[in-house]
Parts: structure tokens; sequence; C-alpha cells
């Protein structure tokens, strides 16, 4: 199964059998980790994956569903803490919401 965002296609470089090889098929494929944008005392994760493209086999959906529930559940609870701040500023200087005024305790 494979995930790509919207605004990006497949191109003819695409190779499948990257994908069906042995220490592949049975694997998440992510393009790269990378250091996180945001400051590890809001998200208590030092690395983020771009999931602009990404793959898995049909055998883990569950996992990966299961996966996706607790990525949310814990997203929620690190910006309904009270140590997350309604706006961040990245070290480029972007703003982005942390979670809506409207919800700020």
């Amino acid at each position: 199964m494979f995930k790509v965002s919207g605004r990006y296609l497949i191109t003819d470089d695409f190779d499948i059998v990257f994908y069906e090889q042995p220490d592949v098929a049975d694997g998440i494929v992510f393009k790269r980790c990378m250091t996180s944008q945001f400051p590890l005392s809001m998200t208590q994760v030092p690395l983020q994956y771009m999931s602009r493209l990404w793959s898995f086999p049909a055998s883990l959906v569950g996992e990966v569903t299961d996966t996706f529930r607790k990525m949310l559940s814990f997203m929620i609870e690190r910006v309904n803490a009270e140590s997350c701040p309604i706006w961040y500023e990245s070290e480029r200087g972007d703003v982005f919401p942390t979670r809506y005024e409207s919800e700020a305790k």
C-alpha cells in the first residue's frame, strides 16, 4: 500500500521491484527521517518522518491503524498539556498553531 501526498505524482522512475525486496517487503518505508522542527520539550519526540510518500504491506494495516490512533492520542495530549503554547515559532521564523485559540485553557 502506498500513500502519496496530493501534490506529488509517481513518475516513470518509480520501481515497484524495490518494494518487493525481502528487507523491504514486510516493513514500513519512509523517504527519510529528520530532526523535528518542534522543540523536544513540546513533542517529547526528537525525530519526524516525511510522509509525502510512504508505503507498507497490506499485512500491516492493523498495526498502522493502531499506531495512528496512538499517535493522535499522544498529539492531543501534548497539545492540551499546560506546557504547550498556543503558537510555536520555529528557528526559521515560521509560526505554527499548536492548538486553536478557542481551545486554550
